[in-house]
C-alpha cells in the first residue's frame, strides 16, 4: 500500500521515515542537515510522521518550489499547503490572536474542532510586525502550518518558528542570514 502511495506523489519523494531510525526520535538539531539534503528546483511531496517544525521548515526552505504532502485522513492523499491571504478577517472555524513581545510576535490560531481542507477562499491570515520574528503557535493540520510557513517567510520577517510543546518552546525553521537564529535553535517563548 505504502508503495503505490510513494509511486502517486506528484513531485520528488521526501520520506520522512528515512530521515531518523525507528527508534531514535526526532531533535532539533537535525533540522540543518535534513535541509541540506533536500532537492532544489523540483516539485516536493511530503510523507511520512515528523514533528510540525520539520514539516513548517522543509516548507519554508523550499523556496517556491511547488510542494504536496500526504495526509492520511483525506481520501485523495496527496495535497497541496492551503491557499492562505493577508486580511483583517478571522476565518471562522479558527480564530486567531497576535500576541506581542519586544523580541518577536506570537500568532495563535485555535482550532476548536476541525478544519475542513476545502474552503471556500483563501485563509485569511492577519499582517503582523515585520521588524521581529514570528512564532507560530496552535494544533494544526500539517497543510495549514506548511503553508503558514511560506506565506509568513515570504513577507521578510527576520525569522520564523513554532511552537513546540513537548519542551514549552519554540524550534527556529527560518531565518534571513543577518539574524543570530539559525533552522533548529530552540529559544524560549518570549513573555507577552
Amino acid at each position: 500500500m505504502e508503495r503505490i502511495k510513494f509511486e502517486q506523489a506528484p513531485g520528488e519523494l521526501l520520506n520522512f521515515y528515512t530521515f531518523v531510525p525507528a527508534n531514535e526520535r526526532w531533535q532539533p538539531d537535525m533540522l540543518p542537515w535534513v535541509l541540506e539534503q533536500l532537492p532544489r528546483h523540483v516539485p516536493l511531496s511530503l510523507y511520512g510522521v515528523a514533528p510540525t517544525w520539520a514539516y513548517a521548515a522543509v516548507a519554508a526552505a523550499t523556496g517556491d518550489q511547488p510542494l504536496t504532502q500526504f495526509d492520511p485522513r483525506l481520501p485523495f492523499g496527496w495535497i497541496q499547503p492551503l491557499p492562505v491571504q493577508l486580511s483583517q478577517e478571522q476565518h471562522p472555524d479558527a480564530p486567531c490572536a497576535l500576541l506581542m513581545s519586544r523580541v518577536a510576535t506570537i500568532l495563535r490560531i485555535k482550532i476548536p474542532t476541525h478544519l475542513e481542507y476545502f474552503q471556500p477562499a483563501p485563509f485569511p491570515l492577519p499582517p503582523v510586525p515585520r521588524d521581529r520574528g514570528l512564532i507560530i503557535h496552535g494544533k494544526m493540520p500539517y497543510w495549514l502550518l506548511t503553508a503558514l510557513a511560506r506565506f509568513y517567510r515570504d513577507q521578510h520577517l527576520p525569522w520564523l518558528a513554532t511552537y513546540y510543546p513537548p519542551i514549552n518552546k519554540a524550534i527556529v525553521i527560518y531565518a534571513r542570514r543577518d539574524v543570530p537564529y539559525r533552522p533548529g535553535d530552540i529559544i524560549d517563548m518570549p513573555r507577552t
